[in-house]
């Protein structure tokens, strides 16, 4: 009989189980600082602290092993940020989500939200686009129209024409154009 945890186990092993839970632990704690100073809202606990656990609850009930995969990445690049935060030498610039913040911590709140935009602005929409065309092309059924999902594919393309721009921005690889 198989388990959640024998699944989610066999799916991404224990080393990278490991730096998942060690990189959102890391998130968690600039989150705290940033509450710190300025105070619990629903934006911070919305945008730095839904989407972490959510990712984790789809990592160990998720049945689709395609929600696993997603959850799986979104957790790793988060993870990545905690490698990258300590060592201002890597993206420099990186840093922008408050000043007063420990340096470690701003550095870790702005990869996070680097990573939530690429997520929720393009990987998420388009895996679940992509998935419903697809079930349309095997003729099972699908929960949006192909014209839905043709329209958001589009806007999909639209929204990554200018998403680099500020990605790269927030990542302190360029200004932001004025």
């Amino acid at each position: 009989m198989s388990t959640s945890t024998d699944r989610q186990g066999n799916a991404i092993g224990g080393l990278t189980q490991h730096g998942i839970y060690k990189g959102v632990a890391a998130l968690l704690v600039a989150v705290v600082h940033l509450v710190q100073l300025r105070g619990v809202s629903t934006g911070v606990l919305l945008l730095f602290v839904s989407p972490p656990l959510a990712a984790l609850l789809l990592l160990h009930h998720a049945t689709a092993k395609g929600a696993r995969r997603l959850a799986v990445a979104f957790l790793l690049l988060v993870s990545v940020g905690a490698v990258v935060a300590p060592f201002p030498a890597i993206l420099p610039k990186l840093g922008c989500v408050d000043p007063r913040l420990p340096a470690e911590s701003n550095r870790l709140l702005t990869w996070y939200a680097v990573v939530y935009l690429l997520f929720f602005l393009g990987i998420g929409p388009t895996c679940l686009l992509v998935g419903n065309l697809r079930r349309h092309r095997r003729g099972e059924p699908a929960a949006i129209s192909r014209l839905t999902c043709y329209l958001g594919l589009l806007t999909l393309v639209l929204v990554w024409s200018v998403l680099p721009v500020f990605l790269g921005a927030l990542l302190g690889l360029w200004p932001l154009p004025h």
